[in-house]
């Protein structure tokens, strides 16, 4: 890497943020900047496992104005670029390597940053390389969790194989899978192991699937929702979430409303999951709490009350 004497901007980490950083920097019209890249561009998109796809579906909206929801630039599109609406991990790493290609972006790939420091009153930051230190008035950290993963975040999590050490699910031995965790990264690798008939269960101590949430950092989206319940049909997957309520039951107490939310919650994924029987007693006793805590015309109480007729309605059907 043949490097300036001094960096105005230094980008560290070359995955959408990174690129989509540097697309930024030279509209501004900053021509001393670098990218720094430990390993490839886009590395840590193409590590996932070959069957994961993105979450977030991409549009060719760009007929009406719009920014395609994945793309990282204006005037870009991964729909367009690869006519699909979720790309897998290499499909996208491709995708910001043409955009880095594009623009003419100065990424620097393979080079490891090993310490930072920071100049006294304000006046930048030294960066250390293998071959040198750069120093950057300014600098921008776009490094992902991905390539980092937490290994050890529980006893015995030695003896597990981590969701960003998979290349493809296919390789998985044995017929029958637990998978600790139920976001994202778990619910995609449920669907993909029960899509090659094995049989999967799913332990989350949150029943993250049973979220009403509309914050997605915190609940399914919509998508791996579709999947959670068309894999859920198959009988091949199993959900055992009602840890979380356990839990808050001895905490908190049986009557509590936080209690009674996540019983809300865990009816409706029940109820979405043909499970209705069991979706009817969790929002019965969602309701007595509502109505003991709240009082009946709390409109969270008649939230609740609300899905009692389609839930009854569905076992008459099913009778």
């Amino acid at each position: 890497m043949k490097k300036a004497e001094a960096f105005d901007v230094l980008v560290v980490g070359a995955g959408a943020a990174g690129i989509g950083v540097g697309v930024v920097l030279k509209d501004l019209g900053l021509e001393n900047f670098a990218i720094l890249e430990q390993h490839q561009i886009g590395e840590s998109f193409r590590r996932w496992p070959q069957e994961m796809h993105f979450i977030t579906p991409s549009f060719p909206s760009h007929g009406f104005g719009h920014l395609d929801l994945n793309a990282i630039a204006r005037k870009t599109s991964p729909a367009i670029s690869f006519r699909r609406e979720h790309l897998t991990g290499k499909q996208y790493a491709l995708y910001l390597e043409t955009v880095a290609d594009h623009f003419k972006l100065p990424v620097y790939a393979g080079v490891e940053v090993q310490k930072i420091e920071p100049l006294p009153q304000c006046r930048g930051f030294l960066v250390h390389v293998p071959d040198g230190i750069l120093k950057t008035q300014f600098l921008i950290w776009a490094g992902g969790e991905f390539q980092y993963p937490n290994l050890n975040a529980f006893p015995g999590a030695d003896l597990c194989l981590h969701n960003s050490q998979v290349r493809s699910w296919t390789e998985q031995l044995g017929d029958e899978l637990l998978i600790i965790g139920g976001y994202e990264s778990g619910m995609d690798a449920a669907a993909n192991l029960v899509a090659l008939g094995k049989q999967v269960k799913v332990l989350d101590r949150n029943g993250t699937w049973a979220s009403g949430d509309t914050d997605p950092s915190i609940s399914l989206s919509p998508y791996t929702m579709q999947r959670v319940e068309l894999c859920y049909a198959t009988k091949r997957l199993e959900l055992i979430g009602n840890v979380a309520i356990e839990i808050r039951e001895r905490q908190l107490g049986a009557d509590h409303p936080d209690v009674a939310t996540s019983l809300f919650n865990l009816a409706v994924l029940y109820h979405n999951t043909q499970r209705h029987a069991e979706a009817l007693r969790a929002i019965q006793h969602a309701v007595q709490i509502y109505e003991q805590t709240h009082g009946a015309e709390h409109p969270t109480t008649k939230a609740a009350l609300s899905w009692l007729q389609p839930i009854r309605s569905a076992i008459d059907t099913t009778l």
